[in-house]
């Protein structure tokens, strides 16, 4: 019996010694973190660390979903189909569930407002 308790005690710690175990790399970074977007336009948000496969979002500060994907990259371009005015933050979470995010970034309006979402409702043309 001693033996088994032995083997076990050897397999815990040599899973606590492994790299998920030790998290050094386990944080996630985004960069860059722009200080506005702008409609119509394609942005590419990057990230290093954290365990693919890695889900996506990009939600209104105020609630509700412009993207949500699931990638095995360590980016995403999104077409920013959110109206000026609007802010919106980016959420990201890997396989083992550990969360990055970024502030309420705000958007402004370009020249082209053709691919906000709704935009005939606002106004938009």
């Amino acid at each position: 019996m001693r033996s088994s308790a032995t083997a076990l005690l050897a397999f815990v710690s040599a899973a606590m010694a492994s790299p998920l175990a030790s998290r050094a790399d386990y944080n996630i970074t985004l960069t860059p973190t722009p200080e506005t977007l702008t409609t119509c336009t394609d942005f590419t948000f990057i990230w290093e660390g954290g365990y693919p496969p890695y889900t996506v979002g990009v939600y209104k500060s105020n609630g509700g979903l412009y993207l949500q994907r699931t990638v095995s990259e360590t980016n995403v371009t999104w077409t920013v189909d959110a109206a000026g005015g609007k802010k919106i933050n980016l959420q990201l979470y890997d396989t083992n569930g550990t969360l990055a995010s970024t502030a309420n970034i705000p958007v402004v309006n370009g020249t082209d407002v053709s691919c906000v979402k709704c935009a005939g409702y606002f106004g938009y043309k």
